[in-house]
């Protein structure tokens, strides 16, 4: 009975219908023209972005087109932008509109496991947060773009961690805030004492006493599995909803429970453990601060026994920040996006109007076009219309 049961286990994977091997499927599947390029760290990660260059509804122009950067959240990799229909989903819509579309893939990830010296089986190759994302990820995500381009300075949109990950480069670096244009954080997470999510709160002890390693990671078996499982509809709305909690929140009213299928294929694109820890040290402190070592190495690191907060003072640009946020987000609280937006020098909020708008409805909600991204396009092109003229080559 074991090896029968062995036997099935091999062989349910083989027989399953193969998901598309990458973000580039996922996009010339939609008709859309695709690019892979990749940019190498200052700190030796490699990493890979996917181009789309131009739109088959519309067409190119000769000349550079206005250049924009997608970085995603949490557990999450550049296919989470595009498994979305055209019509609806955000890269595809800004194509159509003429824009230069990049989207890139933080260190660690299912599409950026490479580096210079380390290997992923190392477990140095693993000591980083979404503070090193920030700060290294991101800007050699806008280098590479402007040095490809000839642009001088990119449209940025975030959704959770890529959120984090911008305001930690623009504390930290703040001269990249000169190489933005527009930037539009979506379901952003910085401060986090207030912080919803229940699950959240119980893992955050179990994964503070954890080594620095990789969870969360891409298992392609299960995901096909799971894919196929999502497909049907009664599992689909009893069970599969619930995979929301993965990338928290909850399967709200708004969510297009067509896309499952495809978010189970793609769930959990890996992570270090150290990225959540740092969310979970949030919770604890009620700072935005750096990585808190311990008290020891805090002293050789920061020079104090604890970490220092992100100077968000620092953090500018030239356009307002536009910060997306909404009263069902389980893992970004009102009070605490409005506590950052208070500490930017140069932020605007935008409430959505559904009370129970969640965290990934930002980018998997039926009718998202209508409800939010025709007012993310409206201020790309009122920016390109104004200013453009200052960034020109």
């Amino acid at each position: 009975m074991a090896k029968v049961i062995l036997g099935l286990l091999i062989l349910v994977p083989s027989i399953l219908p193969v998901a598309p091997k990458d973000t580039a499927d996922f996009i010339r599947e939609r008709n859309y023209p695709v690019e892979k390029h990749t940019a190498v760290t200052q700190d030796g990660y490699v990493l890979s972005l996917f181009r789309i260059p131009y739109s088959p509804r519309r067409p190119s122009r000769p000349g550079p087109k206005p250049a924009v950067l997608f970085f995603h959240g949490l557990m999450c990799s550049s296919d989470f932008w595009v498994i979305i229909s055209p019509e609806e989903g955000l890269p595809f819509l800004l194509a159509d509109e003429g824009y230069d579309v990049w989207l890139t893939n933080s260190r660690g990830n299912t599409y950026s496991r490479k580096h210079l010296t380390l290997s992923p089986n190392d477990k140095k190759f693993w000591q980083f947060d979404w503070h090193e994302i920030g700060v290294y990820d991101a800007t050699a995500s806008i280098d590479f773009i402007l040095s490809t381009t000839g642009e001088k300075a990119v449209h940025y949109v975030g959704h959770s961690q890529g959120c984090t990950a911008f305001l930690a480069m623009l504390s930290m670096r703040p001269e990249y805030g000169h190489k933005v244009k527009t930037s539009h954080l979506l379901a952003p997470v910085a401060f986090m004492s207030r912080v919803p999510s229940k699950l959240m709160r119980i893992l955050k002890d179990f994964y503070l006493k954890m080594p620095d390693m990789e969870t969360f990671y891409n298992v392609p078996p299960i995901n096909r599995i799971n894919k196929m499982m999502c497909s049907g509809y009664i599992i689909r709305n009893l069970v599969c909803r619930n995979i929301a909690f993965m990338f928290g929140g909850y399967a709200s009213p708004h969510l297009n429970m067509t896309l499952m299928p495809l978010i189970a294929g793609i769930a959990a694109a890996g992570v270090s453990t150290r990225q959540i820890k740092h969310y979970a040290q949030l919770i604890d402190s009620g700072r935005f601060a750096l990585y808190d070592f311990g008290a020891q190495l805090n002293l050789q690191i920061y020079r104090s026994p604890s970490p220092p907060d992100y100077p968000l003072r620092d953090a500018y640009t030239q356009q307002p920040i536009e910060f997306y946020y909404s009263d069902n987000d389980a893992m970004s609280a009102v009070e605490d996006v409005e506590q950052v937006i208070s500490s930017l020098p140069n932020a605007r909020g935008h409430r959505m109007a559904f009370k129970d708008w969640g965290h990934i409805d930002f980018i998997f909600a039926y009718n998202l076009k209508k409800h939010l991204n025709n007012d993310i396009i409206n201020t790309f092109n009122t920016f390109e219309s104004r200013y453009s003229g200052a960034y020109a080559n």
